[in-house]
Order: structure tokens, then C-alpha cells, then sequence
């Protein structure tokens, strides 16, 4: 997932989908804030990452 300076969400991809629970036209354009602010998904999220980054 890409997001610009203002909190965009300007690109994604399927994890983020499956993170987020939403389509990729969902999330594209939306606030960041607005689908990733629950602790839990944050945490699954960046863990994702972390293993990835392996």
C-alpha cells in the first residue's frame, strides 16, 4: 500500500484488500485513517511487513 502526504491511499495490493476487508477501487482514494486506525489491523499489518522485510 502506497499512501501520499495528506494520508491518501493511492495504490494497493491484494493483502491490503484482505488486511483491509475492502476492493482495491475501495481503498484507492480513501483516507488512510479510515481503514487502518483499529490497533489490531495495524498490528497485522505491520507484522506483514516485518516478515516480508525477511
Amino acid at each position: 500500500m502506497t499512501i501520499d502526504p495528506a494520508g491518501i491511499i493511492t495504490d494497493v495490493n491484494r493483502e491490503a484488500e484482505a488486511l483491509s476487508g475492502c476492493t482495491r477501487d475501495e481503498l484507492i482514494g480513501a483516507a488512510f485513517k479510515n481503514y487502518f486506525t483499529d490497533p489490531e489491523t495495524a498490528r497485522r499489518a505491520s507484522n506483514w511487513r516485518c516478515a516480508m522485510k525477511r
